[in-house]
């Protein structure tokens, strides 16, 4: 982690009291395993100067323990649509692709959700959340291995986050639900006709078998909001007796968030 990384790491947690992670050089992904702590404890000085590895990218944690939610949009374009059709803030970064946007989190749970829809269907932005994080000014990014293009994080003019508090809040009615979500895409359909042989019963590895289901659909390349659709739909059928949908909720973010069972 280079001197200007730290710098901005220890100005994020002690000045504005947000949680941070190290991400591997180069790249969006985290460099330690044990990076979702941070979820729920900020980092000491002591691990950013001398414990994180040398050469690190900087992340946000996002949700309420930064009490940050983010909207990234992957193009000038889409965040031209968001700032004209969905709010503004304070607080923007200019990432490789697109921006960044950050609001204050409205104090109950913003899950992550990928690819969330205009009125006309079209994908315009993601939402970093509770249980996500994103990428941090001053990282940079080299393409290739899931980075789309070469570039840096930089706040927009110059204009750095100075307080949390005095960020818009998140509007929550700006996440999906479940059902304007859902699509009839090749992904989607082959996703839930595939999960239409797994049947889940308690007692004979019911828990294993939804997890399984809520995998398949994870892999087949839909997002979290149709994922919980189509278990939603599944569980009504396959399962015996059915999960509540809250612990169906809890199964899809575990699985898009790399949980485990």
């Amino acid at each position: 982690m280079s001197e200007q990384t730290k710098e901005s790491a220890l100005r994020y947690v002690y000045g504005l009291q947000v949680s941070c992670l190290p991400l591997v050089g180069g790249k969006k992904t985290p460099s330690i395993d044990s990076w979702k702590v941070y979820q729920e404890r900020f980092p000491s000085g002591v691990e950013i100067v001398s414990g994180w590895p040398m050469g690190s990218n900087l992340g946000i944690v996002t949700g309420s323990i930064s009490r940050i939610v983010v909207v990234d949009c992957e193009s000038i374009d889409d965040a031209k649509w968001f700032w004209e059709s969905r709010g503004k803030t304070t607080a923007v970064v200019e990432t490789p692709r697109g921006i960044h946007f950050y609001f204050r989190h409205p104090g109950q749970h913003v899950g992550n959700a990928q690819r969330v829809k205009d009125d006309a269907g079209n994908p315009r932005y993601d939402i970093r959340g509770d249980g996500g994080y994103v990428v941090a000014p001053p990282s940079e990014v080299i393409e290739g291995d899931g980075v789309a293009k070469t570039g840096a994080y930089r706040w927009r003019d110059g204009k750095q986050l100075i307080s949390v508090d005095v960020l818009p809040v998140f509007n929550p009615e700006w996440r999906p639900t479940a059902a304007s979500q859902a699509y009839t895409s090749k992904k989607y359909t082959d996703g839930v006709k595939y999960i239409s042989s797994i049947h889940a019963v308690s007692g004979k590895g019911g828990h294993n078998d939804t997890w399984r289901a809520v995998n398949v659909l994870r892999d087949s390349g839909i997002s979290e909001a149709e994922a919980l659709a189509a278990m939603v739909e599944w569980n009504a059928t396959n399962a015996d007796p059915p999960w509540t949908v809250n612990e169906l909720l809890h199964k899809v973010r575990d699985a898009f968030n790399g949980g485990s069972k």
